[in-house]
């Protein structure tokens, strides 16, 4: 594979993995950069940026450029950017574009994640004679992290077990330039206290590499520690679910490898990730945050759960609990 040479050493990035949420919380994250062209000729850019809807144009000096953008939210957040060098392919020629974009949202309220990473490699001969490169990159991520409290219906006796199954479905693409370079999707997917996994957390990740993705990832589990009472006719149950897409890529920069997707690289996946969850029992099942129900959740209600959400709802503030990844 032809190697990658740069004309400059790259310019760090102040990249970040996706990181912990608390609960009722999502992130974006989005990194870019060009670097490549600082020998002759330097470039001018142009492009912009955008968080959570909000649009706002760019307009950085000449040579070396990055920028990052890490939106937080309760219930969604997005972030992107995009930018447009030039440079010229040898001394003296009129100058080639040299594009990058990356792009990330996450949706809790819809259980939607998704993100893109697109960039550009240019060859390059400097006033020496060298092959050399310029290029684009940069890295995105996106994750949701959320707390459910479980209501069902109770008359005394030991509960019997509550089931719960947590999916993302993925579909989208990696693209593997032949260089150097290398790319691909990180998918992780979590529940917290829960029967399953090392100390009631249960987790699993998967990496896909070049190619299309059209996959589904499972999580199959039981919730512990009910709190009944016969009295009031419920049992409550507490459990907590985190997922994360996350671009993977290394570039070789002299001796050193940067973590980035670069040089002509690709993820697409926008519309990539969808988050189901289903409790097997008839519950109620509500966010332990706003106490709302969303539409990616679902349990089949028994006769008697719809009349506990009256008096259910009422005293599930105590039961509700700070978790983390």
């Amino acid at each position: 594979m032809p190697a990658i040479r740069c004309l400059a050493v790259l310019l760090s990035l102040g990249l970040a993995a996706a990181g912990g949420v608390q609960a009722s919380a999502a992130s974006a994250y989005t990194t870019l950069g060009l670097t490549g062209l600082a020998d002759f000729d330097p470039p001018s850019f142009s492009g912009g940026s955008w968080q959570d809807g909000v649009y706002t144009p760019l307009a950085p000096a000449a040579g070396l450029y990055a920028t990052y953008a890490n939106p937080f939210g309760q219930d969604g957040a997005s972030a992107g950017l995009s930018v447009t060098g030039a440079v010229a392919p040898a001394p003296g020629e009129a100058t080639l574009p040299l594009n990058g974009a990356v792009g990330a949202f996450a949706d809790l309220v819809n259980g939607h994640l998704g993100l893109h990473v697109n960039t550009q490699l240019v060859p390059v001969t400097n006033a020496s004679g060298a092959a050399v490169s310029a290029f684009s990159a940069g890295n995105a991520s996106a994750e949701v992290g959320e707390a459910f409290d479980v209501l069902l219906p109770y008359a005394g006796g030991t509960p019997g077990p509550v089931q719960v199954r947590l999916q993302l479905r993925l579909t989208g693409l990696v693209i593997d330039d032949v260089n150097d370079a290398s790319v691909a999707l990180r998918a992780t997917l979590r529940l917290n206290h829960v029967a399953e996994g090392a100390a009631g957390v249960l987790t699993q990740q998967q990496t896909y590499g070049a190619g299309f993705v059209n996959d589904v990832i499972t999580l199959d589990a039981t919730l512990i520690d009910p709190t009944c009472s016969v009295s009031a006719g419920r049992c409550s149950y507490f459990f907590g679910f985190y997922s994360a897409l996350e671009s993977v890529g290394q570039v070789p920069i002299g001796s050193g490898l940067y973590a980035v997707v670069a040089a002509g690289d690709q993820l697409m996946f926008d519309n990539g990730g969808s988050l189901s969850l289903v409790v097997s029992t008839g519950a109620v099942v509500t966010d332990a945050s706003t106490g709302q129900t969303h539409s990616w959740v679902s349990a089949v209600p028994e006769p008697g759960a719809a009349s506990l959400w009256g008096v259910g709802l009422l005293g599930m503030g105590a039961l509700r609990r700070s978790w983390r990844r």
